[in-house]
């Protein structure tokens, strides 16, 4: 298992303030990034009917690779944004439909950045 730190971000832009703002914090920590906006996610559906252009369960493989997690997000309305919603919303699968995914993030490290 990998030392380093993901952050996953889900700015509505790519160089967005919330992505600057985490460049300054972690500039001295070793850090790899996933970017929601590179990648189709499908909103949750009590199915797990999900087409193949969705990329949910390839992000969460990556998530398993790391001790820590960072989610950064952008505050809009006093709440994440909507792209982060939808990621955390398909969390959900993870404790109903790929429960062998859900339970290997058992002693992950996890942090909110807004």
């Amino acid at each position: 298992m990998r030392k380093k730190v993901l952050i996953i971000i889900a700015s509505a832009r790519k160089q967005s303030d919330t992505k600057k703002q985490l460049e300054k914090v972690f500039e001295e920590i070793e850090f790899d990034i996933i970017d929601l906006l590179d990648f189709e996610i499908l909103p949750y559906n009590y199915c797990g009917d999900y087409s193949s252009s969705d990329k949910f369960l390839g992000i969460i493989e990556k998530i398993l690779e790391y001790d820590k997690i960072v989610f950064a997000t952008p505050v809009y309305w006093y709440a994440m944004s909507g792209l982060m919603k939808i990621f955390f919303d398909r969390l959900t699968d993870l404790v109903t439909i790929n429960k062998s995914f859900g339970r290997n993030l058992k002693g992950k490290k996890i942090f909110l950045f807004a």
